[in-house]
């Protein structure tokens, strides 16, 4: 049997991420749960506002990924930026 870590399409990065992410949710949506006052209104009108703030999220990193994969060749970050990640420690 195949290794899934080990394979050229990395599913298990895909399921990790899909699975915590419905975790985060479920989470957030019983804390929420617990902390709201029990109007039922008030408590669909904050569901519906989280799960449309969670699925823009994840469109716009989905987005940042398809752009990422997409690009044949990254490039190099500029020497002199002012970056953290250029920056070299003495």
């Amino acid at each position: 049997m195949a290794n899934l870590f080990e394979c050229d399409f990395p599913f298990s990065y895909s399921a990790y991420l899909s699975t915590i992410s419905v975790f985060g949710s479920v989470l957030l949506w019983a804390v929420m749960a617990r902390v709201t006052p029990s109007n039922a209104f008030f408590r669909t009108c904050l569901a519906a506002s989280s799960t449309a703030a969670m699925v823009k999220t994840k469109l716009a990193y989905l987005e940042y990924l398809d752009r990422a994969a997409s690009d044949p060749s990254p490039k190099a970050p500029d020497e002199n930026a002012d970056s953290v990640l250029n920056y070299s420690y003495h």
